[in-house]
């Protein structure tokens, strides 16, 4: 778990992703703020334009100012759970609850690891298309059956990379990535508030759009800003003076969280208003054509799903290959059983990604389905088997319970046409 979506750009943080590390203890309140914020990073990006869209701005920033302060209130659960029970990562604070919860942050996990690996390969499939149609290589969109060949040749093109045993020493990739995309979302800021000056978009923002769409957007937000699977993790990291100040380290990590999501997707929407796409990315490279900030950006966001697949594939495989292969690990399963498990990882990534081949509607199951759980109701559990307030708790889980299903029913809804987004 310690390997998802984490990693620290600074050399004094590369402890937190060594194979069974003690904690140390060396991490300044500072530090601590980093280094959460950075493990919230991730490929939402891209999409936080769109998630605005779906709210309006006003309602938007509202609801993702309700978010983070919900994410606040379960790193700061999981902070003291960590603080109450001695445990130094996410697995093992599930471990103080009964078993049918360890069975239900398993499942939620793989179907993590699952979908977000699918938003991956799909924003793959995004980008290369893009390239193809701004360069004059593509002159129309991709059929049904060349979008389905494409990511099959993006799956097969990472099996390699998702078969290693180990990804220790890794960590300078993973530092890479963190640091591609923040010059991704600097890149596409600057583009669109070019746009905004330029030419107003055809459907202009808007304050709040209705309560279906508002309700959508939730789980996309939610998902920008998870970042609980390292939470204890760095907790634990922390020197015994910055414990003292648990609260600032997340309040500040979940800050800059919002001031640099929230600024993309206001910028993002703002320039193209209603008609927002949920990949922002080759939105702005088909309207703006093929410059060299956009290709640039292109080539980072390439690099970092082609790099970071393997980040997401190896703890997924971790948890498939004691199925597969009762007794073993990971490190010590037969050359055959960790060939067909990676095969059958991204074999189980293709279908979701040709079931769902829309960016927007893996986010949004990847919200409702995946992260609720595992960033509040979850922690909310927790919390209370370490005797903290029942009413803290109480509250956090209901909000989970409330968020996973109010989106699943939005999203069914629109997808049925029962509701209209």
């Amino acid at each position: 778990l310690k390997y998802i979506c984490f990693v620290h750009v600074m050399k004094q943080y590369a402890p937190l992703l060594r194979e069974n590390a003690v904690p140390a203890g060396h991490l300044s309140v500072a530090g601590g703020a980093a280094a959460l914020f950075v493990s919230m990073v991730g490929t939402g990006v891209v999409a936080f334009p769109y998630a605005i869209s779906l709210a309006g701005l006003g309602v938007g920033l509202v609801t993702f100012l309700l978010v983070a302060i919900m994410t606040h209130a379960s790193f700061m659960a999981l902070f003291n759970a960590t603080k109450v029970t001695n445990c130094s990562s996410y697995d093992e604070l599930i471990s103080v609850l009964p078993q049918s919860w360890s069975k239900l942050s398993t499942l939620a996990l793989a179907a993590l690891l699952i979908l977000a690996t699918t938003a991956y390969v799909i924003i793959a499939a995004d980008t290369m298309s893009s390239v193809a149609q701004v360069s004059g290589l593509l002159t129309r969109r991709l059929t049904e059956v060349e979008h389905a060949v494409l990511l099959t040749s993006i799956a097969a093109a990472v099996f390699p990379l998702c078969t290693a045993r180990s990804l220790s020493g890794l960590s300078s990739l993973t530092a890479f990535c963190n640091v591609a995309l923040f010059v991704i979302a600097g890149i596409v800021s600057v583009r669109c508030a070019a746009i905004v000056q330029s030419c107003p978009p055809a459907q202009p923002a808007v304050h709040a759009t209705n309560p279906v769409s508002t309700v959508m957007c939730v789980p996309i937000l939610g998902t920008a800003l998870f970042g609980h699977m390292n939470a204890p993790r760095i907790y634990s990291e922390l020197t015994p003076v910055a414990r003292k100040y648990a609260q600032v380290v997340s309040g500040v990590a979940c800050l800059l969280a919002f001031l640099v999501y929230g600024g993309l997707g206001v910028v993002g929407y703002m320039a193209f208003g209603g008609l927002t796409s949920p990949d922002i990315v080759a939105q702005v490279a088909e309207f703006d054509g093929e410059g060299y900030s956009i290709a640039l950006a292109q080539a980072l966001l390439a690099a970092f799903v082609l790099l970071k697949t393997p980040f997401l594939a190896h703890p997924l495989r971790s948890l498939l290959t004691p199925l597969v292969s009762p007794g073993d690990k990971i490190d010590t399963a037969p050359p055959a059983v960790n060939l067909a498990v990676a095969a059958g990882s991204l074999l189980l990534v293709l279908i979701c990604a040709l079931v769902l081949p829309n960016l927007d509607e893996v986010l949004e199951i990847l919200g409702a389905v995946c992260c609720a759980p595992l960033a509040y109701i979850i922690p909310a559990r927790v919390a209370w088997a370490c005797g903290m307030p029942r009413c803290q708790c109480f509250v956090m889980g209901l909000a989970g319970v409330l968020v996973c299903s109010l989106s699943l029913t939005a999203v069914v809804g629109s997808w049925t046409g029962l509701l209209v987004k």
